[in-house]
């Protein structure tokens, strides 16, 4: 697994960097029960208007896995919250690829 942090990092409001974690979370499960040997990537970029959060693989899942998406759905709920933008699916280089940008205040 490879992690790295794009832009400045700053302190966010408590409730952003709580759900933040959790897309991070969500992302490396769903990694592990579904793209086998796989790489994993986990990219946090601070912007001056917030932050995104970015947990991708090169495996070879369909996400047609077990799981009803529901994890994936409730991920979608959270960041909708804070009037963020969520996508998860294919990633069109290969495996597969969730992002999440949740906007604070400058």
């Amino acid at each position: 697994m490879h992690v790295q942090t794009e832009g400045k990092e700053r302190d966010l409001p408590a409730s952003v960097e709580l759900n933040a974690y959790r897309v991070v979370q969500e992302g490396l499960t769903n990694a592990l029960k579904h793209a086998g040997r796989a790489d994993v990537r986990v990219v946090l970029r601070y912007r001056a208007d917030g932050i995104e959060v970015e947990v991708s693989d090169d495996g070879a899942g369909t996400g047609q896995g077990p799981g009803g998406r529901r994890g994936l759905i409730g991920l979608g709920e959270r960041v909708a919250v804070f009037g963020g933008r969520f996508e998860a699916g294919r990633d069109p280089r290969g495996g597969w690829k969730v992002r999440a940008s949740f906007p604070t205040e400058s």
